[in-house]
């Protein structure tokens, strides 16, 4: 198991902010899959990622389209490619973090984390 103190657990605290400002938003759906999410992947990364692999997945994914969703349906052209190249940060180190897992990962938690801040922002 993992300790609380180690960089890939902490850091989810970043996401649980976001999860904050989703329900000061009013965005309840965002705020309960971001708290699923949330939820999960602390428990996946405790468990050194033997856990509750496939739903952490399902929900992430899950949150990530809901909010490309509102984005695109929803936000100006301007804001739809801010939040597209903060995706496409996202998606690119989603793919280099084969190289490195323990280096790398956590900081899929950061990005993310600042994609959902935008992603509110815009409301």
């Amino acid at each position: 198991m993992r300790k609380w103190g180690e960089f890939m657990m902490w850091n989810h605290l970043f996401m649980f902010i976001e999860v904050i400002h989703g329900i000061y938003k009013q965005d309840l759906y965002f705020a309960a899959l971001g708290a699923v999410t949330t939820i999960l992947s602390s428990a996946r990364h405790f468990h050194h990622e033997k856990k509750y692999n496939l739903s952490e997945s399902i929900v992430a994914k899950s949150c990530l389209i809901y909010n490309t969703y509102i984005s695109i349906t929803t936000y100006t052209y301007s804001q739809n490619m801010v939040l597209l190249c903060s995706k496409g940060s996202i998606v690119t180190l989603w793919m280099l973090e084969e190289y490195n897992y323990e280096v790398i990962h956590p900081w899929l938690h950061i990005l993310v984390s600042i994609d959902i801040h935008l992603y509110l922002s815009y409301h």
